[in-house]
């Protein structure tokens, strides 16, 4: 296998993991977009399996990076189909990565809609538990006391 058999392989390997990244993005949103079924623990776990396939096109990049600088004299190789193929998975990456950057920014918009929304819930929760814990506390201080009004019924 040469140098750009292993480029052409390392590029569509990073093709597909941007894809799976676009992908769980579309997902990621339509459930965002359905508040009832989505939860803080969603977005944990869809944040964590991102995580992992960025560290994975991260490893790739660095993979393509050594190759590149491996092969610095591919300015002297002639145009041939193996380069033009190449060429295609590069435009193929440039523009799924720009329609990445643009929907990460529609995504994060959306995300911090759905984190303040879930902070203003966690306020009134909190404002509604002080509240009943005052009125534990101040019932407590009176003790038993019997009812301030008696029905006066004649016989």
């Amino acid at each position: 296998m040469n140098n750009l058999d292993v480029l052409e392989e390392n590029l569509k390997n990073k093709y597909e993991v941007m894809q799976k990244i676009n992908n769980m993005n579309i997902t990621f949103e339509k459930n965002l977009q359905n508040t009832e079924d989505f939860n803080v623990e969603s977005l944990e776990e869809y944040l964590d399996n991102k995580e992992i396939l960025i560290n994975n096109l991260e490893s790739l990049e660095e993979e393509t990076i050594n190759i590149f600088e491996s092969m610095k004299d591919i300015k002297n190789l002639k145009e041939n189909e193996k380069i033009r193929d190449i060429k295609d998975i590069l435009e193929k990456i440039q523009e799924l990565s720009n329609n990445l950057v643009i929907k990460e920014k529609q995504t994060k918009k959306q995300v911090e809609l759905f984190l303040s929304n879930e902070r203003a819930l966690l306020n009134i929760n909190k404002k509604t538990s002080v509240a009943a814990f005052n009125y534990y506390k101040t019932m407590n201080k009176f003790g038993n006391v019997m009812p301030q009004f008696f029905d006066k019924k004649t016989d």
